[in-house]
């Protein structure tokens, strides 16, 4: 599935507007990955190595887009090439964009690595020279959680296929691409060291890869490595089994925050503190309304489907005649079996069992937000003056879509506490867990090789936890700022709560809460002190930033915020340059190389359990880009004029152009495939409709090449559609560089006459 790219050799199976594809080209630029992290407690800081290597005889630009774990904050970044490591700064996007280009033009090596969208980074290397190899090591650290006596931590690897467009929907730039390849590989070496409570766990295994797991150099930890051979096609999963569930409170000295507009005043002995609690409560005995969703589209085929289906009998089992539930199927569209929420009686359940047991991944696309609407507002559930709970929606999917924004706010407008359970062996862990978290359900995650049916027991602990109200964290002095509290707690979740602080505290927080207006106490066990770190600071600082970052409105304090702690945000990026020496300057632009992902395991029916192209009919349907959706062109345009000498250069373009943006797009399209500006006017003139004739006519008019005028228009059809079309940084360097090449009188003459023309 990889549009954006030319082939020598191509194998393609497509189904709808989606494509899976095999292609023999050039070597892939990415070599593999390397893996090194430390889990101390809860706390997960992790460095990743992209080892990236130029065999062709072009200076290219490699253009990758990778996953990280939901709650993880990208931190630093340090790159080798040449014989040098250089450390990258977080910058404002504007600027890094801008500077980036500069350097692409002086022949020099920029990096640039920012977020693209939900979980999703895109590191950029501009004018990797042929033979050359670099290594991009990004950083990033996360918080995990306690789960009934277990950590689950997930290192996510690869993108597998979405349903939607990535770009309208998923606000990827048209030069990232998560498109996958059946023929790439990726090597993946992975180590991970348990530090602190963690490494004094019973067990420690992976549903998803073979590992080996021993003592650290100094005996005080343990080191799990990956088995050789693994490869970055599923998410990685380390499940530690026999933690005991404790709070406890980490605390940190600050760094001066002079000049921050968001902590004015003196640094005195300020400090930050992460309190992670973990409070056990009791569970209601009331019944349980309950609508059931299952994801039955074809991504869901093969392994996912069949642990779905474990899952639904798991529920059904922890059902009582007193709790009501319904169950629904979607993809393309829904399928309730009720319009409302029936008593979970035998009877009932027999039923519902049996279309479980039916339930095939036969429904085409994954439209999720129609689903949900449609269970938040068809399912009818007990009015209010029954004395009915808030009904819950229990989620099984992969997650895999590209409208997250839209179907966050959708639930978050329910009413609904969303459940889910992600399935397979890359689900989209982001969207999962932020949907849960918003609604004030949770979420549980099953491999292919994990027990599904142990997932749904968890969950069903957690729907009928009792909730806690006033929740409130005593610091023992009054904090200067304190992340936001939930207005609920329930059992079996670890609540991680930052606080900045004028004057350390003397002693561990306390979570009070109440329930039934009885009030509750849990304090943590202990409270210890990290040592202190220069601007911006240790992780937990870092860490506490990010957390406000997240909860500011306001975008300029945001931005403040990243750029003070050093984080990637939606307003800032990790940027660097390697200035080449002048004679080891790139001399052309670079070619576009993106990097394609790896197929998920067992994404579609694919993998060990099916055949690749088993059941191909009843794969996802995926919206290309937009770019490749092209309409024809219906209306020509009017002929040219006489003489265009005498038309004003700033007169707008007609509103009747169709062929306009119809080339723009067509340009940067082909440009995308990593087309040099003579290629691509090559294809354009065989497909330029109007316009290609109107440059006809212009160059035999003006005498000029007909390689200027393209070059000219497109640049002037770009200004004058602006609001229309954004051309990709590739498509904007490349006209940039073609104009820059042309005379400024020629460039006059040719853009006095295009008013006129089109």
């Amino acid at each position: 599935m990889n549009m954006n790219r030319q082939h020598n050799t191509t194998t393609t199976t497509s189904i709808g507007r989606i494509g899976l594809e095999t292609w023999h080209g050039p070597a892939p630029v990415l070599q593999g990955v390397r893996v090194r992290g430390r889990l101390d407690g809860l706390l997960l800081e992790t460095s990743v190595r992209q080892q990236y290597r130029n065999t062709g005889e072009r200076d290219i630009e490699a253009v990758y887009t990778f996953p990280l774990a939901s709650g993880a904050r990208l931190t630093g970044m340090d790159v080798t090439l040449g014989g040098k490591r250089l450390s990258g700064a977080v910058i404002q996007n504007q600027e890094a964009r801008q500077r980036y280009e500069d350097a692409i033009d002086v022949g020099d090596s920029p990096v640039l690595v920012n977020q693209t969208g939900t979980g999703l980074h895109t590191a950029n290397l501009g004018n990797l020279r042929p033979g050359e190899d670099a290594t991009l090591e990004v950083r990033y650290a996360q918080l995990l959680c306690h789960e009934q006596g277990r950590v689950r931590l997930v290192l996510p690897t690869v993108v597998a296929p979405r349903y939607g467009d990535a770009h309208a929907q998923g606000k990827l730039a048209a030069h990232e691409t998560t498109d996958p390849d059946l023929a790439a590989h990726y090597p993946l070496e992975l180590e991970i060291e348990l530090a602190g409570e963690v490494a004094a766990a019973t067990s420690v295994t992976s549903p998803t890869h073979a590992i080996s797991v021993g003592a650290n150099d100094d005996g005080t930890g343990r080191i799990v490595k990956l088995a050789p051979d693994a490869a970055l096609d599923r998410d990685f999963v380390l499940v530690l089994d026999g933690l005991a569930g404790k709070s406890f409170a980490i605390l940190t000295p600050e760094p001066s925050p002079e000049g921050s507009p968001e902590t004015p005043g003196a640094a005195g002995n300020r400090c930050a503190m992460l309190a992670s609690f973990h409070p056990e409560l009791p569970v209601s005995r009331e019944p349980l309304f309950l609508k059931i969703l299952l994801d039955c589209s074809g991504s869901m085929a093969g392994d996912s489907i069949r642990a779905a289906r474990v899952a639904l009998h798991a529920i059904f089992a922890e059902l009582n005649p007193a709790d009501h539930v319904s169950f629904s199927r979607f993809g393309d569209s829904v399928e309730h079996t009720d319009n409302a929420v029936l008593p979970a009686t035998p009877r009932n359940l027999k039923r519902l069992a049996a279309s479980a047991t039916r339930a095939d991944a036969d429904l085409g696309g994954t439209e999720m937000r129609a689903a949900l609407l449609s269970v938040f507002n068809d399912v009818a559930c007990p009015s209010d003056a029954t004395g009915a709970p808030a009904p819950s929606v229990l989620l099984i999917t992969d997650g895999e879509v590209w409208d997250v924004a839209a179907i966050l706010a959708s639930a978050r407008k329910s009413g609904h506490r969303v459940f889910a359970v992600g399935i397979g062996s890359a689900p989209a862990e982001n969207l999962l867990r932020t949907l849960a978290e918003q609604t004030g359900g949770a979420c549980e995650f099953a491999t292919p090789n994990e027990d599904a049916a142990a997932a749904i027991v968890r969950m069903f602990r957690r729907m009928r936890s009792v909730g806690a109200g006033e929740v409130r964290v005593d610091w023992g002095v009054k904090p200067l700022w304190q992340s936001t509290l939930p207005k609920r707690v329930y059992g079996s979740e670890t609540l991680h709560v930052f606080a900045q602080f004028e004057t350390p505290p003397q002693r561990p927080p306390c979570l009070r809460w109440n329930i039934d207006g009885t009030g509750h106490c849990l304090a943590a066990t202990t409270l210890r002190t990290a040592p202190a770190a220069p601007p911006p600071g240790p992780t937990i600082t870092r860490l506490a930033g990010a957390r406000r970052m997240d909860e500011t409105p306001d975008s300029a304090i945001r931005t403040a915020l990243a750029l003070r702690y050093q984080l990637v945000s939606e307003h800032t990026s990790l940027f660097l340059v390697h200035v080449r020496e002048s004679g080891d300057k790139a001399g052309t632009l670079p070619a576009l190389r993106q990097v394609s992902q790896m197929l998920a395991v067992g994404w579609g029916g694919t993998g060990s359990v099916l055949n690749l192209f088993a059941d191909m009919d009843r794969m996802v349907r995926h919206d290309g880009p937009s770019k490749w959706r092209v309409p024809a062109c219906k209306a020509p345009l009017p002929p040219p004029p006489p003489s265009c000498k005498k038309r004003a250069v700033s007169s707008p373009l007609p509103a009747a152009a169709p062929d306009a943006v119809r080339v723009l797009e067509r340009f940067d399209a082909i440009v995308l495939q990593g087309n040099d500006f003579a290629g691509a006017i090559a294809i354009l003139k065989k497909d330029g409709g109007e316009i290609g004739k109107r440059v006809e006519q212009l160059e035999s008019m003006l005498k000029l090449p007909n390689g200027q005028i393209w070059a000219v228009l497109l640049h002037w059809l770009a200004k004058q559609r602006k609001a229309d079309f954004t051309p990709s940084p590739q498509a904007a360097r490349l006209l940039r560089h073609e104009v820059g090449k042309i005379a400024p009188e020629i460039c006059k003459t040719i853009e006095a006459c295009l008013p006129g023309c089109f």
